[in-house]
C-alpha cells in the first residue's frame, strides 16, 4: 500500500514540511524554506516574499553590500543593514536584539496599542 506523503519544502530550522497548515518564507538567495514561526516572527510581521533573504544570505538593504559582515546587523524579519548604513549610523554594534526601522515603526505599546511615542 503506498503512502501519500505530502509534498513541498522542508524547513531548513526545525526539518519539518507543513507548509499548508504554517506560512513558510523562501529564500530568494539559496532558496532555503522556512516557518515564519522558527525564524522567530510574530505572525502578524510584514515580510516581502520577493525580497525575504535568510540570515546565511542577507547583504545590506541599504547599500545592497555583505562586506564588513561584523557590522552587519540583522532583524527578525530578514533585514539587515550595516551600522554605517544607518540613519543616524550607529559608532558600535549594539547589544541584544536589534530591530530594523521598518519594525521599529510597527511596534505598538502593550498598554495603549499606540505605535506613537509618547502619546
Amino acid at each position: 500500500e503506498a503512502i501519500d506523503l505530502p509534498c513541498g519544502p522542508a524547513c531548513a530550522a526545525c526539518g519539518s514540511g507543513g507548509e499548508s497548515k504554517h506560512a513558510m518564507l523562501q529564500c530568494i538567495c539559496c532558496g532555503e524554506s522556512f516557518h515564519r514561526f522558527c525564524l522567530g516572527l510574530p505572525p502578524d510581521a510584514e515580510v516581502d516574499p520577493l525580497t525575504w533573504q535568510c540570515a546565511s544570505c542577507n547583504v545590506c538593504s541599504h547599500c545592497h553590500s555583505g562586506v564588513d559582515e561584523e557590522l552587519l546587523l540583522l532583524c527578525d524579519c530578514g533585514e539587515a543593514m550595516h551600522t554605517y548604513c544607518l540613519k543616524p549610523p550607529l559608532k558600535a554594534v549594539p547589544e541584544g536584539d536589534w530591530r530594523c526601522p521598518k519594525c521599529v515603526k510597527s511596534l505598538k505599546c502593550e498598554r495603549c496599542g499606540t505605535s506613537k511615542p509618547g502619546r
